[in-house]
């Protein structure tokens, strides 16, 4: 992309084609590449897309855009919990089975985006998490939109993912029992350098 993306001061979504599709969403760099709102106001957010950017050149745009002494909100949810014997199942489905299909970015998201070096005078936002009371097919149904559990499909068919929900299932119990979903949220706000 070679001209600005707003000019100062203005405020424009960029979304990707297939934004609000959350269910069917497969990220591809670089169609996230500009996954960010510029906010009026002196703010620029990036919601579970910052892991898809090229750095310099998002951190160019966000410090342009930027009023003086605006802020950069970068955040990412991490892997779900649900209870220790359904987390030891979707960790070893996560990290054993699907390792192998998670794309590299998958892994900063995994640390919380902690591990990229943005240029912030930041700020420690209290710890907080999102959280989905779900009966066992709206979770399993949740895993399925993975980009790893599509990838791992293609390669390997639907067997394996067959028997891990089976494994769910019998961890579950009644599959019509809500159970509650946490996910971490992991925050990196400041203000650019």
């Amino acid at each position: 992309m070679n001209r600005p993306l707003t000019p100062p001061g203005e405020f424009h979504n960029y979304f990707g084609p297939q934004a609000g599709r959350y269910r069917e969403y497969r990220p591809r760099y670089p169609e996230a590449l500009f996954h960010y709102l510029a906010v009026a106001g002196g703010g620029t957010r990036v919601a579970q897309a910052l892991h898809w950017f090229d750095l310099d050149p998002f951190l160019r745009e966000a410090r342009r855009v930027l009023v003086p002494g605006g802020v950069l909100a970068a955040w990412c949810y991490a892997r779900c919990t649900v209870d220790s014997a359904v987390d030891e199942i979707v960790d070893l489905f996560y990290t054993v089975t699907l390792g192998p299909f998670w794309l590299k970015e998958r892994r900063l998201v995994d640390e919380g985006y902690r591990t990229i070096a943005l240029p912030l005078d930041e700020m420690a936002p209290p710890p907080f998490e999102m959280t989905e009371q779900w009966s066992l097919s709206e979770f399993a149904s949740y895993i399925r939109t993975w980009s790893a559990v599509n990838r791992f499909i293609e390669v390997r068919g639907e067997e394996p993912v067959f028997a891990f929900e089976e494994a769910l299932a019998e961890m579950w119990g009644d599959p019509r029992q809500r159970r509650r979903v946490k996910w971490p949220v992991h925050c990196r706000i400041g203000e650019i350098r």
